[in-house]
């Protein structure tokens, strides 16, 4: 009996004590702590989270802006929430997100943004401009002048956040809508001819010309000529020294005459010009040639002025010689010397001069000024001195039969090298 006793007591103990402390939470319960979007208030401070949104979720980067916007945050369910639910978001901490609205006075807006413009950069758009000798794109500026029309009709209840910049006044022209016409003045300004043996020929934006009002590019190409002159000039090897060993086996250098590489600058130009005009730049260039002699071939007739002979060999080996007459040295008409070519190879063929015209039935040319291989029946003797005074005006006199031999063994393109 006693034991219930004690047992009743016990449990209208812990009753009274679970009454009273209900009491006392009832009576403090709005001071119970809340969460609220991050920050924590209690039930009589939560009154203030309109003002809260608006200072912590501005819609506008700008406070002056922000001074016309109204939040109105829907806190009813949480200023209505029971006791235990009091209890328990005091507990659990839970970061309570009510809906809110949003309302803006566009009047004042209006009147803020437009005192914003009366200071703002305008926008500028991108254009093409050449800097010294090279076309360029300037960007364009952004600048913040802000579309207020657009502005104020983007804005709604639901509306949280403006980004500024997307209501600033966009330029009319950009980078990229110049990127197209600015590849075409690039193909031009930037065109390059890289040659093999490594010279180049590069053009530069003085050579364009560029119209932004109807984006017409006009291009020049008449600098090219006085470029292919110049870079071809180490491929042009007519006349350079050359080295050369005698049929009696001395060294000796040898230079000018026609016989080398002869790049043809008329051809290279008009090439080139054509290239340019379409923007098609080019990399390792070999010139168009008017003829391509340049190593000795060892098939070749080799003449001394001095010894008055000519030797003929073919394949290395000596196959013919013969005494010569060549031009007359008293009367300053020395047959030149260097390294030719026979250029031109005709049966019969009349040679004409000041005061002569003569008929020749072998003709081997070797320059264009008339100097060649020739039979010369007129000659009663070849070799020796017979040149210093009856010599010829130029030419290498040959006997007759020697020169058809020589005619019927040699063609166009043999090599012929005079000392």
């Amino acid at each position: 009996m006693l034991h219930k006793k004690k047992i009743i007591i016990l449990i209208l103990s812990l009753l009274l004590f679970i009454s009273i402390l209900l009491c006392i939470c009832f009576i403090s319960k709005d001071n119970f702590h809340i969460t609220v979007y991050g920050n924590e208030y209690n039930y009589n401070t939560v009154k203030n989270l309109d003002k809260d949104l608006k200072k912590n979720k501005p819609v506008f980067d700008n406070e002056n802006l922000n001074n016309y916007v109204t939040y109105k945050a829907d806190i009813n369910s949480i200023l209505h929430a029971s006791l235990i639910t009091r209890i328990k978001y005091s507990i659990t901490k839970d970061n309570l997100k009510p809906n809110y609205t949003i309302s803006f006075n566009k009047n004042k807006l209006r009147e803020t943004l437009n005192e914003l413009n009366m200071s703002a950069d305008y926008p500028q758009d991108a254009f093409i401009t050449k800097d010294n000798d090279t076309w360029k794109i300037n960007k364009e500026v952004k600048g913040s002048f802000i579309l207020v029309d657009d502005l104020l009709k983007s804005l709604s209840s639901s509306t949280t956040k403006i980004d500024l910049n997307k209501f600033y006044k966009k330029p009319n022209i950009t980078e990229k809508d110049l990127k197209p016409i600015f590849k075409k003045i690039s193909k031009y300004q930037d065109w390059s001819c890289k040659y093999s043996n490594g010279n180049e020929i590069r053009a530069n934006g003085n050579y364009v010309d560029y119209n932004s009002s109807t984006n017409e590019i006009t291009v020049s190409d008449k600098w090219i000529k006085k470029e292919v002159k110049k870079a071809l000039s180490d491929y042009n090897t007519i006349g350079k020294e050359r080295d050369f060993i005698t049929h009696d086996g001395q060294n000796i250098t040898v230079s000018g005459g026609t016989w080398g590489n002869s790049p043809n600058i008329e051809e290279e130009i008009t090439f080139l010009k054509e290239k340019f005009n379409k923007g098609e730049s080019l990399t390792d260039r070999e010139p168009e040639y008017n003829y391509q002699y340049d190593e000795f071939p060892n098939t070749y007739i080799e003449i001394s002025i001095e010894q008055q002979h000519l030797w003929v060999y073919q394949d290395s080996q000596l196959i013919m010689e013969t005494d010569i007459v060549t031009g007359d040295a008293t009367k300053h008409r020395d047959t030149p010397t260097g390294c030719y070519f026979i250029s031109e190879h005709i049966n019969g063929k009349y040679l004409i001069g000041e005061n002569y015209k003569t008929w020749v039935n072998k003709w081997m040319r070797l320059t264009n000024q008339g100097v060649g291989l020739h039979d010369a029946k007129w000659q009663p003797r070849f070799g020796g001195n017979r040149y210093k005074g009856h010599g010829s005006h130029g030419c290498i006199n040959l006997p007759p039969k020697f020169a058809s031999d020589l005619f019927d063994t040699v063609s166009v393109g043999w090599l012929v090298v005079i000392y």
